[in-house]
């Protein structure tokens, strides 16, 4: 579907493969009769969100966003490494991303006080972080600043609510709300993307679900410049091209060790560079 500049929803299809859009795409086109249209050219993507297939081939989701809203729940379950992989995504993008934990309702007080802890590292990196529930309006007044501001793309696992989290940013719309699986990894529930207009003037873009994201796509400088903490304190390494695993005198361990660094984002970089620098190494 295209949305032309009055607001209308139009059929379309591709000139040629070359010219396959996704959601978020600005495209020209051609009018082929009154309900359908020819996409004739994308313009150049401000910023994308790509992925690896099964294939191993590199695949778009969403463009032309300007922040990326990681979502992660108490069920199914909070992936650290998931989260550091979309920022890794988001930095490599060029966006602003943010770091929010739906289902709030479902942790004790000592759970959310464990979760503050923990997740004090992305504040210290400049990263928003929201915890909210969907059935808390009052939780949720942080995502609709955001989401009214600029054009965000939501992201995460399947089961985390990233639909009943855009219902209430764009109550209008009749998005499909799914319940978790019975094996408790989620159900599909959006299975593809969409574009969607909020009251305020900014965007949201809901993405499929899915159980696994990898950037090893990424080389591993791309990689390394999406960890600010990481890259903060690697200034002070004793060696210019340190990889923060087994040099001595190296100020990145020297700051897990002490606390000063996140132990559980610096084992989330190191599993991400040994990815990428083995899936790098075969090209």
């Amino acid at each position: 579907m295209v949305r032309t500049d009055s607001g209308e929803l139009l059929a379309a299809t591709a000139r040629s493969k070359a010219q396959n859009a996704i959601v978020g795409d600005r495209v020209n086109c051609s009018l082929v009769d009154p309900d359908n249209v020819c996409i004739e050219q994308v313009e150049p993507r401000s910023s994308a969100l790509e992925r690896l297939d099964r294939r191993g081939r590199s695949r778009i989701l969403a463009s032309n966003f300007d922040c990326m809203i990681i979502v992660s729940a108490p069920a199914p379950g909070i992936d650290r490494l998931m989260i550091d992989q979309y920022l890794v995504a988001a930095e490599d993008a060029g966006v602003n991303a943010v770091v929010l934990i739906n289902k709030a309702d479902l942790l004790s007080a000592a759970e959310r006080d464990d979760l503050e802890m923990s997740f004090a590292c992305y504040r210290n990196c400049g990263y928003e972080w929201i915890l909210c529930s969907a059935h808390d309006a009052a939780s949720l007044a942080p995502l609709h600043r955001t989401v009214s501001e600029c054009a965000c793309v939501f992201v995460g696992q399947s089961g985390v609510g990233k639909s009943s989290l855009i219902q209430h940013a764009v109550p209008e719309q009749d998005i499909a709300v799914g319940a978790l699986s019975r094996a408790g990894l989620g159900s599909h529930t959006t299975i593809a993307a969409y574009w969607y207009e909020t009251p305020g003037g900014g965007a949201v873009i809901d993405s499929p679900g899915v159980r696994e994201f990898r950037v090893d796509h990424l080389n591993p400088h791309q990689i390394a410049a999406g960890f600010r903490d990481i890259a903060d304190a690697a200034a002070d390494c004793r060696f210019s091209n340190c990889t923060h695993r087994h040099e001595p005198n190296c100020a990145v361990k020297t700051a897990v060790e002490t606390g000063a660094l996140d132990a559980t984002r610096h084992r989330n970089f190191v599993a991400m560079m040994t990815d990428s620098e083995r899936v790098n190494s075969q090209h």
